[in-house]
Parts: C-alpha cells; structure tokens; sequence
C-alpha cells in the first residue's frame, strides 16, 4: 500500500468527522435529555453600561471580562416554560437584584416561569450572573418538559422544536472539502513527493540527501502546499478551541459570538494567512540562524521536517477530537482545560526528535545545535504561549 496515501486518508477522515467536533457544546435537550428547548438566549445576555447607565447587549470585545451578566425574562410570554441555566463554574444568581441561590459547575438549574411570575408579580423580570468571565461556559435556554408536552398535545400534531443553528456544521463542511480538495491535487501533481512528505516513517529518515530534502526547498510548490494545508488546519483548530470556549489569540482576531457563515469563513482564511506568515518568518528565523552558527543547510532540512511532522499531529488531533466530540463529549467538556497539552507535549517531543535528526554522525557541536534549536523552536514558543495567556 502506498504510504502517501496516509495523510489522505487521515483528512478525509477529519472531513467526515468534523461536523460532529464543530457542533460540540452543551446537549441542547437539557439535563438527561427532559426538556424540548425553544429558545436558546446565547445571544440575549446584557451587560451593565456605566457610560450610558442602562444595559446593552453583551459584546465579546467589549465585555469579555465582564463578571456578571444579564438576562431579561418576558414571564408572560413565556408562561408554562422552564428556564434551564448551566455554568461550567461556579456562579451566583440574582433575580431582581436580590440573590436567589448559587450554581454548582457543570448542574442545571430549572427555574419555573409560572413559579417566577408568581413570586415577584413583574412581566418583565431581570436575572444575573455573577462569578463568571463573559459568557464562555453560559447556557440558558427556554424550555418545556418533554412529558407535559407529551400528555397535552395530541399524537397528530407535530412538536414544536428549535431549529438547530448550522453555522458551524455548514463551515465545517465547506472546511472539509477544501481541505480534502488540496490534499488530492498535492497527491495528483507530485504523488510520490507528496508521499513522503504524508509518511510518517519518511520523518526519521536522517539522510540530508534523500530526495524530499535535497531536492526540494522550502519555496518549493509541494512544500508550499503542504504548508497551507497545514495552516488550513492550525487556522481550524484555533477555530474549534473558540467554539469550546478556549481563547489563545485576541477576540480581535477570532469570530463574534453569533457570526454569519460568510463573516466566519473570513476570519478563517484570516487565521489561515496568518499562520502561513508565521511559518515562512519562522523559514527566515531559522535561515538567520543557520548562517550566524555556520550550519551547513540545516535550515531547509529543519523546515521541511516542521512542516512534515506538523502536518501528521495537527491531522491527527483533529481526528482525535472529533471522535471525542462526537462519541464522549461529556469527557472534553470536563477536561478542556487539559486540551492544550497534546500540543505541548509535541513541541517537546520535536524539538528532541530535531536535536537527534539533524545532528546526525555527530556533525555538530552540541552546544551548538542546542542554542540554534532553543532560539528557533522554543523562544517562539515561550513567546508564543504568553503571548496567548
């Protein structure tokens, strides 16, 4: 069997998969699957503004380190509804400025509309948040149990049910088949390049003669390819951190919170060009630094094999979290503060791998190629990670 074809298989693999890990959030049927949701308020939450003494809508820019947020609550529009809250932390809620009780992580709240209306005789009833950071972690939806809606409407009538947003799952699509379109055309154009580049075994190969790496250069069109098949991917996994409520770049830089098929696609191609900047200034990175130590073309070899071995691991970990999402996501929303380290640990393991590959039958001092590999892998990286915390 062709080994080129193993990073083929790997995108296409994502491609199917990738619906499931962009829809990843909360169950939208509620707690243990009871409720049918009519509404879902992700875009209804407030912020209180000092300028101009009202509330205005939550706006992540603006608001992200906003510690308390708002909901208002139309009682009699909504009377015979639940509204169901869930936290990923630990918050406090007031209900018209008095506080009513405190919301353990990862539980829901049900609170009776009737019940609430009952209570405080206001059509009009404001609810906040507060022991939160924005909105990442919120959820709250307007629902109705299942069992009443089940005891009083007739079996011939259709349930009224939301209809689920596709903005993510139609980008994924779209995604995936850019993704899988540029793989095909590397593997029709230069097939058996394109098959050692996609080879997980050709990484080890330490011969700076072979021909990937002494034919072929950086600003080579296979190369090139595989470095924005690469940033298509980096851009994605960006992408998809966001979504789960992991933030490393400027809200700047990311999508809004309710954002348009259109608008997010922009941004990704935005993200998409930025990593293919990055890697081509990490190319001069590495080439200033080749000459300064008097290397002997280290720095092409190094380059194509980040390329190469980023290309394997950003593939694979999508993969990896798509099968998450899809079959346990409870388990990804339970250790998401751990999601970042398969990426560092691979950093790590490369830059050991490199220190081993590229020094091979002792060529160089290794004080040397320590120092030329410190300030070419890990000060970028170091940069890198305060730069997103």
């Amino acid at each position: 069997m062709n080994p080129g074809a193993t990073l083929a298989r790997i995108l296409l693999l994502s491609a199917l998969l990738l619906r499931g890990l962009l829809s990843y959030g909360v169950d939208l049927s509620g707690p243990e699957d009871q409720y049918y949701v009519v509404h879902d308020y992700h875009n209804d939450w407030l912020v209180y503004s000092e300028d101009y003494d009202n509330y205005v809508p939550y706006t992540r820019s603006l608001h992200e380190t906003k510690t308390s947020v708002s909901l208002l609550l139309h009682l009699l529009q909504s009377r015979h509804y639940t509204l169901l809250l869930h936290s990923r932390t630990e918050s406090y809620l007031f209900v018209g400025g008095r506080l009513q009780r405190k919301i353990l992580p990862n539980q829901w709240l049900a609170l009776s509309c009737d019940s609430l209306y009952q209570q405080h005789q206001e059509a009009d009833l404001l609810l906040t948040l507060y022991g939160t950071q924005g909105i990442d972690g919120l959820t709250a939806y307007m629902a109705f149990p299942k069992k009443e809606a089940d005891q009083q409407a007739p079996a011939s009538l259709v349930s009224i049910r939301p209809r689920p947003a596709a903005t993510f799952q139609d980008f994924s699509i779209l995604v995936s088949l850019l993704i899988t379109a540029l793989a095909a055309a590397g593997f029709s154009i230069a097939p058996a390049i394109s098959g050692k580049l996609a080879n997980p075994l050709e990484f080890f190969n330490r011969d700076y003669r072979s021909e990937l790496y002494y034919h072929h250069r950086p600003y080579s069109p296979v190369i090139i390819l595989g470095e924005l098949l690469l940033s298509l991917l980096i851009a994605l996994f960006l992408i998809t951190l966001d979504h789960m409520g992991i933030t490393l770049l400027p809200t700047r830089l990311m999508p809004d919170d309710t954002p348009l098929l259109p608008d997010l696609l922009l941004v990704y191609f935005k993200l998409t060009g930025l990593c293919f900047l990055l890697c081509y200034l990490k190319y001069l990175l590495i080439s200033a630094t080749d000459g300064i130590l008097k290397f002997s073309n280290v720095a092409d070899f190094h380059f194509i094999k980040s390329v190469q071995s980023s290309l394997l691991f950003y593939a694979f970990l999508t993969v990896c979290f798509a099968l998450l999402a899809r079959n346990l996501p409870h388990l990804l929303d339970r250790y998401r503060e751990y999601l970042l380290l398969p990426v560092f640990c691979y950093y790590g393991i490369r830059f050991l791998l490199l220190y081993v590959l590229i020094n091979r039958s002792k060529r160089f001092i290794n004080l040397y190629l320590f120092s030329y590999l410190c300030v070419v892998e890990i000060i970028p990286l170091i940069i890198g990670v305060k730069f997103a915390l």
